[in-house]
């Protein structure tokens, strides 16, 4: 198995006089003594992955909080409906306010895969790295440098509150069918293979790289050093598989909250978001609440249309206007109309795919002449990301044909809110109306019923 702590390189470290940290008190401050005394980032994480937030929040609240005996009641509560986030997530929000406060987090961190985080980490460019990933890529990368690195465990408030999580990479059980008449042999021998893979020498045998470190408590396999920290922390009983098992539903949409926000946001929203977002849950379970039918999966382009038809449907302007995805290397910016819808129900858990990442703000309006509507579909809505990166993303429209308006008229056009956020140039020139998207989009699908190729022309 893989186990995740933050890296560090220990020959910079011993250049400038720090201490690789032993507590959550102890990491504040090595992160503003870095700030106070560089240019470096303290801190690298791969935040082009929005789990990365999500993870990096479950596992500072495993440090105080989970891996208590409360904490597993919690979750068990909280997969029902009857906890609240807060209770369960509380702790690791905190310490994530910490950090944010020490400079920890930084807007370049949402363009970083775990590579970036890894080669910034080895030239220099930052002094800490989250490694939640890419730990073979890691040790390989490391063998050509001079310098020496080590890792150490996340910390929380409390004493000997170290928490490193672990991810398997293989998993071994028993065929049900093994128990049938029949196959007694076959069953005697996968027994007999499982007792092997229990000890220490069985598992040598599925260790593919030096990365993997063996689920046992005091195991003589041969450990590169640098993860002795983590094995250590492991070895006290610090340690749970990273959450994702139960948590899919709030998982992705719950990270892409908090990586928008770790610079300067509102990171309590956090709570109503993952409330929220399960309780839909748990409705869609006990009720069984299938709100609408896809016939056949839709490509990109459909469900595009079927968002700007919606927008149009609000019934607020003369035209809707609405931005669909664009991928460009190294840039990461949601547009309006963002994923598609595949055959099956829509519930709760996932009607609302296809509408971008503000669902939960009003409609906009804005009043604009043929002109300056003509040339908006030209140009795209060039948004410039936290980075300083700019891109454009081009527009759909709903209504009336763009190409036929008149350039002196002047129309209302519709905007999806994921298009006029603190990003978006619309941001300052639409104005807010009283149509909550979410509300207005579900109630839209839930009207079609059965959604067809033919209902997004």
């Amino acid at each position: 198995m893989n186990a995740r702590g933050i890296a560090y390189n220990k020959t910079l470290f011993a250049e400038k006089g720090w201490a690789a940290p032993t507590s959550h008190e102890e990491f504040i401050s090595l992160v503003k003594t870095i700030c106070a005394e560089t240019d470096m980032l303290p801190i690298t994480l791969p935040g082009m992955y929005s789990g990365t937030y999500f993870t990096l929040m479950s596992e500072l609240s495993h440090c105080d909080f989970l891996m208590t005996a409360d904490g597993v009641t919690w979750a068990q509560d909280f997969s029902k409906g009857e906890a609240s986030s807060r209770e369960g997530f509380g702790a690791g929000i905190a310490l994530i306010k910490d950090w944010e406060a020490a400079g920890a987090f930084d807007a370049a961190q949402a363009e970083m895969s775990d590579q970036d985080t890894i080669n910034m980490l080895i030239s220099r460019e930052c002094v800490m790295t989250y490694l939640v990933g890419g730990q073979t890529y890691f040790l390989k990368m490391i063998e050509g440098s001079a310098d020496e690195f080590g890792t150490f465990p996340l910390y929380g408030m409390g004493e000997d509150s170290s928490f490193c999580a672990t991810s398997y990479g293989n998993k071994i059980g028993l065929n049900k069918r093994l128990g049938e008449p029949g196959n007694e042999k076959k069953l005697e021998h996968a027994l007999k293979l499982l007792e092997l893979f229990s000890t220490e020498e069985g598992q040598e045998l599925f260790r593919s790289s030096k990365a993997d470190i063996l689920p046992l408590a005091g195991t003589a396999a041969e450990l590169p050093e640098e993860f002795i920290p983590l094995n250590e922390t492991m070895n006290r009983g610090h340690a749970a598989p990273f959450l994702y098992s139960g948590y899919e539903d709030i998982l992705a949409l719950t990270g892409e909250y908090l990586r928008e926000n770790v610079t300067g946001g509102d990171l309590d929203g956090a709570f109503t978001l993952m409330d929220s977002i399960r309780q839909d849950t748990v409705k869609n379970h006990e009720k069984g609440n299938v709100l609408a039918t896809v016939s056949q999966d839709l490509t990109t382009e459909q469900t595009c249309r079927l968002v700007v038809n919606a927008l149009y449907a609000t019934g607020l302007g003369d035209i809707a206007l609405c931005t669909v995805q664009r991928h460009t290397p190294g840039i990461r910016i949601a547009a309006a109309a963002n994923g598609k819808y595949y055959q099956g129900d829509l519930d709760t858990t996932n009607i609302d795919i296809p509408i971008g990442p503000l669902y939960n703000n009003p409609v906009s309006t804005q009043e604009m002449t043929g002109a300056e509507i003509k040339q908006l579909m030209e140009t795209g809505l060039v948004v410039t990301s936290k980075t300083g990166v700019t891109d454009y993303l081009p527009f759909i429209s709903a209504g009336l044909d763009p190409e036929k308006l008149a350039d002196e008229e002047t129309y209302m056009v519709v905007f999806s809110p994921s298009d006029c956020g603190e990003t978006s140039p619309l941001e300052k020139t639409t104005v807010l109306s009283d149509v909550a998207w979410k509300e207005f989009w579900r109630d839209y699908i839930i009207g079609i019923e059965t959604i067809t190729p033919d209902s997004v022309k």
